[in-house]
């Protein structure tokens, strides 16, 4: 999911600009970000929260 929002995105940007305009590239870089968002959410194994 990470490989989504930092690799294919940036490469994705020049291909949807020639369909789309700034709107679209800005809602695709949205939506991976939200598809990676649980990754960021998940608990660190054996640490405790203060």
């Amino acid at each position: 999911m990470v490989v989504i929002a930092f690799f294919l995105v940036p490469i994705a940007i020049p291909g949807l600009l020639v369909f789309w305009s700034w709107a679209v590239v800005w809602l695709a870089a949205a939506f991976c970000a939200l598809i990676a968002w649980p990754i960021f959410l998940r608990p660190e194994h054996g640490r405790k929260s203060a």
